[in-house]
């Protein structure tokens, strides 16, 4: 190995020091299997306690230092040996073996026989597993694994980066002493220093007159001092004598405080909800989390109303091997109640006493998917009222549709649906058995409410038929063969000396057969037919309100249905590559698949059947739909980091669809039969259908519009439109513009269909790299009045976020305020859903 005159002294000094090591490792060969260590005061943590005069840091009775030379296999399961410097290397590495190897490296070493200790000096790294430490000094203790280091300190592991002026480590027990240190856990964007910073157990760190904040850079914008401080890695950090600082001043001060290092399930307390509202008055909301178990937790949420009293939420969640389920319970005794009329009774009941009950759950037995739904509510009026506080409506929405990918009843149906049903899958077959319990919550006692107990249901999804069968030899594509079974149970009650005032069963039968294929190599021709066959049994007395005779709504104990439906639909596709196009793309495809279906369903007299869903009414069809859909697609040539080419993006920037009908059925009879309102289809006399728009349209990366749109065939007027801009710039600010109408032309029966006509609008706008605003609007254009306003103002610094919030609808006004604290969490008076900590079993 070549050096230059320069390192010849540094050469020679490295030779000593490797025969020092030499000789203090010979020594370790000869010593006893278990040296006692000698009380010095500059070992520090290493210094043997009173109890045992071996200390915590002793080496264990098994542990035999043996020297091997570089080539050698190590005899033991513990060694200590010198490695030779590395060609271009003027440091001595010493490999320490064991379950988890330990490399030491340094300029110096030096070895005290007598104590059994090695000095390391200067650019001191130790390496051990994931865990690295360098100094400019180390006191290594032989045989324990721990280290005294000294002199611009540095530990780095996989959960954080400490810099100290001196620290005291035992890489075996995850124990340590850092003094005048400072730490920071990435993961969680932590920084804690402090006099003293002792690591007590694994994930565990004590610390002294101690500092906490996750703010970067030296004068950080918040800080948490205490005079003693415990913080649990994965888990909470407490502190006594405890002040919370700004950057500029105290704000304020708490002889204890807990907050979290990281989110996961442990007993705390959650985000609070603190606002001003014209109808509640002020009122605050203070979640509290307990993890009852590793796969169950409660949450209480307890929320003070200064105008409407305390109301209090149980929310609980379970998970098993084999099921899982989310459950949550609200109480209020209001102050202000309201009142609502029984539309069956023209009786009025107050609001008094409110609660909802609600929950989802999923089970698996066996082969079998179990799902059990419920959703329980006093009164019509409370799921509005509340639809954006911390225990309404939208928290428990959004966390069934995060947990179950399903949600509630929308808050403004009065009809609440409680399920539980039980469904296998089977490569092609289905079965579903369903029990339903519907609550309207505008009939007294839930009178005149149809009720679905039990439900079946048997289906066979799109099977081919057998090619043994011989039938459709010299077809390309063998037709496909489907069946749909169903058995459901109803019953009604409306009069109050019966328990039930109409009973029934109702068995369906539906077999389809379906066939595609290409025609003349041009077109696609495909065609599906379906029967319908229904039985009826039902007792008691249908609905009468078309009639004051009771006796003419009288069921007649049976009944049978046979409809039958076909489809054919021809279509084809053409298209053309154009050069060019928008932006810089090279080339452009332009598509048009033209289609025509007729659609043929021919159905009996209905008039005297039951009536229990929409099942139950058809009308019948002689329905000829057409149209065309157009698409524009863009090729872009795509360039790579370094400029060179990587493939092609291609992206549909326009899209616009035409759609007809005409409807050849005379089906003029029902608009005048007053039980026309049980049907649900929208064209039931014969002439044109509606020209149905559909447009969408990408100008530019920012720039987008949407455009759906209906206008009469009879009348040649626009019947609905819901259009919608879309504009966005590369700052990420956003506004978006909907414009929703609809003015039906005809009513069906008794039906009455209203016009509705409504602007909505929302801004998004990034003020600066700091502020930023929102704002959204839903304004009434036919009565001229505003449905319901949002808008906030929003700081956000590296560590933390300041805002207000103001919303404002039909019956409500409320103001809010944010403060939000990187790790700690968030305070607000802004709709939002519940932040307790999510079970990953």
């Amino acid at each position: 190995m070549k050096r230059s005159d320069d390192n010849s002294s540094k050469s020679s000094a490295a030779r000593r020091r490797g025969r020092l090591l030499a000789a203090a490792c010979l020594s370790l060969v000869m010593a006893s299997s278990a040296p006692q260590l000698q009380a010095q005061s500059s070992a520090g943590l290493f210094a043997p306690s009173a109890e045992n005069n071996a200390g915590i840091f002793a080496p264990s009775p098994e542990f035999t230092p043996v020297m091997v030379a570089a080539a050698s296999v190590p005899p033991s399961a513990a060694s200590f040996a010198p490695a030779h410097a590395q060609e271009g290397s003027e440091q001595i590495e010493v490999l320490i073996e064991g379950d988890t190897p330990i490399r030491v490296r340094a300029d110096e070493i030096e070895s005290d026989l007598d104590n059994h200790r090695n000095l390391f000096i200067g650019n001191v790294t130790i390496i051990r597993g994931g865990e690295t430490l360098t100094a400019e000094r180390a006191l290594w203790q032989d045989g324990t694994n721990s280290v005294e280091l000294s002199g611009s300190v540095k530990i780095t592991t996989s959960e954080f980066v400490a810099l100290a002026e001196r620290a005291v480590v035992n890489l075996d027990l995850h124990l340590a002493k850092i003094y005048n240190g400072r730490a920071f856990f990435p993961e969680q964007n932590y920084y804690i220093s402090g006099e003293l910073i002792e690591r007590v157990g694994e994930k565990t760190i004590q610390i002294k007159n101690g500092q906490a904040t996750t703010c970067d850079g030296p004068e950080p914008s918040w800080t948490i001092t205490a005079d003693s401080l415990t913080v649990t890695e994965g888990g909470y950090a407490t502190a006594s004598g405890v002040a919370f600082n700004s950057k500029y001043m105290p704000l304020f001060y708490t002889p204890y405080f807990l907050f979290p290092v990281k989110n996961e399930r442990q007993s705390g307390f959650l985000t609070p909800s603190i606002a001003n509202s014209s109808r509640d008055g002020f009122s605050i909301g203070l979640p509290f989390f307990w993890a009852t178990g590793e796969n169950h937790d409660l949450t209480f949420i307890p929320v003070w109303r200064s105008d409407r009293g305390f109301s209090s939420t149980i929310e609980g969640r379970y998970r098993t091997d084999n099921g899982r389920g989310d459950w949550a319970v609200s109480y209020l005794s209001d102050n202000k109640p309201q009142h609502f009329t029984f539309n069956n009774t023209g009786q009025n009941k107050d609001t008094k006493d409110r609660y909802w009950l609600r929950g989802q759950n999923d089970w698996q037995v066996g082969d079998w998917d179990l799902h059990l739904d419920v959703d329980l509510v006093s009164d019509p009026l409370y799921l509005a009222e509340f639809r954006n506080d911390i225990d309404g409506f939208m928290a428990s929405r959004n966390t069934f549709s995060q947990d179950f990918g399903r949600t509630l009843n929308e808050y403004l149906d009065p009809l609440r649906t409680n399920t539980f049903y039980a469904q296998k899958v089977d490569y092609d077959t289905y079965f579903r058995g369903a029990l339903s319990y519907t609550d309207n919550l505008y009939s007294y006692d839930n009178r005149d409410t149809v009720q679905r107990l039990p439900s079946l249901y048997y289906a066979i999804v799109s099977r081919p038929l057998p090619e043994s069968w011989g039938l459709f030899d010299g077809l390309i594509n063998t037709p496909r063969f489907s069946l749909d079974t169903r058995y459901d149970y109803f019953y009604r009650t409306s009069d109050k000396n019966s328990e039930t005032d109409e009973k029934g069963h109702r068995f369906q039968v539906n077999p389809s057969l379906s066939w595609s294929s290409p025609v003349g190599g041009l077109a696609t021709l495909s065609l599906t037919g379906d029967l319908n066959f229904t039985l009826y049994s039902a007792d008691g007395y249908r609905p009468y309100y078309d009639s004051q005779d009771k006796r003419q709504a009288q069921h007649k104990n049976n009944y049978n249905r046979f409809e039958g439906e076909f489809e054919a639909t021809l279509a084809t596709t053409m298209s053309r590559v154009y050069g060019g196009g928008p932006g810089d793309s090279v080339a452009t495809r332009h598509q048009i698949t033209p289609t025509v279906s007729f659609n043929y369903v021919e159905t009996p007299d209905q008039d005297e059947m039951p009536y229990w869903d929409t099942y139950d009414r058809r009308l019948s069809r002689r329905t000829v739909r057409y149209g065309l859909l157009n698409t524009f697609v863009s090729k872009t040539p795509l360039k790579d980091e370094n400029g060179l080419d990587a493939g092609y993006d291609y992206f549909q920037f326009l899209k616009l669809g035409l759609w007809t009908s005409y409807e050849f059925a005379d089906n003029l009879y029902w608009a005048n039969n007053p039980r026309a309102r049980y049907y649900t289809t929208d064209y039931f006399d014969r002439g044109a259908g509606p020209l149905e728009i559909d447009l969408e349209a990408y100008f530019n990366p920012y720039l987008s519009a949407r455009i759906l749109s209906a206008m009469d065939g009879r009348t040649a007027k626009f019947t609905s439109h819901d259009i919608s801009l879309t504009l966005t710039d590369p700052r990420g600010d956003s506004l978006s513009v909907t414009y929703d109408y609809d003015s039906p032309t005809k009513a069906m029966g008794t039906r009455e269909y209203q016009k509705y006509e409504e602007l909505r609008g929302t801004l998004n706008i990034n003020l600066t790299d700091e502020w930023s605003a929102g704002f959204y609007t839903r304004y009434d254009v036919q009565e001229g009045r505003n449905l319901e306003s949002y808008a906030s103002l929003r700081y956000q610094a590296q560590c933390y976020a300041v805002g207000l919030i103001y919303t404002d609808n039909e019956n409500d006004r409320r103001v809010g305020l944010l403060v939000d604290l990187l790790g700690l969490g968030t305070t607000s008076g802004a709709p939002s859903g519940l932040n307790a900590p999510r079970m990953t079993y």
